[in-house]
């Protein structure tokens, strides 16, 4: 997940009128900010105890020199399943209210039945999961273009140093359903 977010990141960069603010939550000691070095990209780390100590945690953004008037790339690697459904939503809609058009989300998660699993790691239980991520982006954070892909349908790119999704096809919600799947999501505010 490390290698797809930086490869987003560089992607939504390099574009013309490229996206120059990067939100990752849950950060933890996640080094991106000096690994990708990119002058221009302004970098605000929100780690999972600030992110709901508050009832409106993300609005600390605002307290900085985030603007939500300008694209944004969201990441939330290895976050949405210690989050419940209700934090989830919760975490959804305000990152689509401080979203402007041309914002990237990215997140892994697992599906809905893979919680009852009850997987912990590192003493962490998983809470939550979905099979209906794309509906959640749609309809909790006006994102409108959401591609759901199963983790293990992406392949290692050894010769251009990436993971590919060439050959992953997005999955519906009742291709989810019942099955125990770790998803990579990537949505666009088009």
């Amino acid at each position: 997940r490390t290698r797809f977010g930086d490869d987003l990141v560089l992607q939504h960069y390099s574009k013309p009128r490229g996206v120059r603010q990067l939100v990752m939550l849950g950060a933890g000691m996640d080094a991106r900010a000096y690994r990708l070095q990119l002058p221009e990209l302004k970098i605000f780390e929100v780690d999972l105890p600030i992110l709901f100590q508050d009832k409106e945690p993300l609005l600390k953004l605002q307290q900085t020199d985030f603007d939500p008037r300008q694209p944004t790339i969201w990441l939330l690697e290895g976050l949405m399943m210690y989050l419940t459904d209700r934090e989830a939503a919760q975490t959804l809609r305000r990152i689509g209210a401080l979203s402007a058009q041309s914002s990237v989300v990215f997140f892994d998660a697992i599906s809905a039945s893979y919680v009852r699993q009850r997987i912990v790691v590192g003493g962490a239980p998983f809470l939550g999961g979905s099979d209906h991520y794309g509906h959640w982006l749609h309809e909790l954070a006006s994102f409108s273009s959401t591609q759901v892909w199963d983790f293990a349908s992406l392949r290692v790119d050894r010769w251009n140093q990436r993971l590919s999704k060439d050959w992953a096809r997005t999955l519906s919600p009742a291709e989810l359903y019942g099955r125990n799947v770790v998803l990579f999501v990537e949505s666009h505010k088009v």
